[in-house]
C-alpha cells in the first residue's frame, strides 16, 4: 500500500470523526469537504469515493492487526494471553476510535457493497485463522480441556468478544468496555483451558 499524504490522512481522521459524532449513515463526501472547509472536487483529488476512503480506514485496521497478532503468535507468553493481550489491546484502539469499531460493526453497510464486504471479511478470517494457530498449539501442549476442534473455539471466542464490543457500541461507549472483555476472556479461559 503507498504511504499516505498528510492531507490524505487528514481526510481520513475528518471522516473517523464524524462517523463518531454524527453516524456512518451521515458520512458524506458532503459532510466531509463541510467539515474539512473544501470544496467536495477538492476532496475527489485526494480519493475517488466515499468507499475508498472507508476502504482505506478499513485495510489501516487490518494491517495493524496483522502485526500485532505476528508479534503475539512469535512471543513465549501463554497461548490464553496471546488472545487476552489481542482483544484488550484491540479495545483499546476501539475506546481511541470508537468510529472504528462502527465501521468494521456496521453490517448494513457491507451487505450490499461486495468491496467493502471483501475488505472485512478479510480481516475476519485473518483472525479467526490466527486465534486457530494459537489454539492449536496450546492443544500440542494439552492445555487445553475440551477436545472442540480449534476452528470452532476461535469461532466462540471471536463471537462471544463481537458481542462485548456491540454491546459496548450500542450503550454509546457509556462503559468501561475493557472491564467487560477481560471478565468474559475470564469465563472463555475456564470453559477451554485446563
Amino acid at each position: 500500500m503507498n504511504r499516505l499524504s498528510l492531507r490524505q490522512q487528514e481526510i481520513i481522521d475528518s471522516a473517523l470523526e464524524i462517523i463518531a459524532e454524527k453516524g456512518i449513515e451521515n458520512f458524506t463526501i458532503k459532510n466531509l469537504a463541510k467539515a474539512r472547509g473544501v470544496s467536495e472536487p477538492a476532496l475527489y483529488r485526494h480519493f475517488e469515493s466515499k468507499e475508498n476512503i472507508l476502504i482505506l480506514i478499513i485495510s489501516q485496521y487490518r494491517n495493524s492487526v496483522f502485526d500485532l497478532f505476528d508479534q503475539l503468535i512469535d512471543s513465549e507468553i501463554p497461548s490464553h494471553k496471546k488472545i487476552e493481550s489481542f482483544y484488550i489491546e484491540t479495545i483499546h484502539r476501539f475506546s481511541n476510535k470508537p468510529s472504528l469499531s462502527t465501521i468494521l460493526f456496521s453490517d448494513e453497510l457491507f451487505r450490499h457493497n461486495k468491496r467493502l464486504s471483501k475488505e472485512v471479511n478479510s480481516i475476519i478470517e485473518m483472525m479467526h485463522a490466527r486465534i486457530e494457530i494459537i489454539l492449536k498449539k496450546a492443544k500440542s501442549k494439552k492445555e487445553l480441556k475440551t477436545e472442540s476442534p480449534c476452528s470452532d473455539l476461535a469461532w466462540i471466542i471471536m463471537g462471544t468478544m463481537r458481542i462485548c464490543i456491540t454491546r459496548w457500541r450500542l450503550a454509546d461507549y457509556s462503559y468501561d468496555a475493557v472491564k467487560e472483555v477481560k471478565a468474559m476472556l475470564k469465563s472463555l479461559k475456564k470453559i477451554i483451558y485446563k
